[in-house]
């Protein structure tokens, strides 16, 4: 699987690492999963590590789906405000994670992206 996730509980976040080539279809199911598993929480905060993944295969409507099914899972679980950091150190990814940020300007999610360590 292209998306792994990484849970600390004890500290309320959890890291979300893409390896490989991701498509649209295995970005938005591999949220889903995690966000309606009982793992988790909502209100945790997020560190996405893009730096492994080739998302050349994920489109701007793809993240438009992420986002908005992103949105709407936050207001149905009642969360206020999260945080979520991504490290995508190459330009394509720092691009597509900026549209990301923009698309989700109303959401509780509170979001930045950055280039280097």
């Amino acid at each position: 699987m292209p998306i792994t996730f990484t849970i600390n509980h004890n500290d309320n976040y959890f890291v979300s690492s893409l390896k490989g080539t991701v498509t649209d279809d295995e970005l938005l199911n591999s949220f889903k999963l995690f966000y309606e598993s009982e793992l988790w929480i909502p209100g945790m905060n997020e560190l996405t590590d893009i730096s492994e993944g080739d998302v050349s295969q994920i489109t701007s409507d793809g993240m438009r789906k992420l986002a908005i099914f992103t949105e709407q899972t936050f207001r149905k679980n009642e969360v206020e405000f999260s945080k979520t950091a991504v490290y995508a150190p190459k330009d394509l990814p720092f691009g597509l994670s900026r549209m990301y940020e923009v698309m989700i300007d109303e959401s509780p999610e509170n979001f930045y992206v950055y280039q280097r360590y």
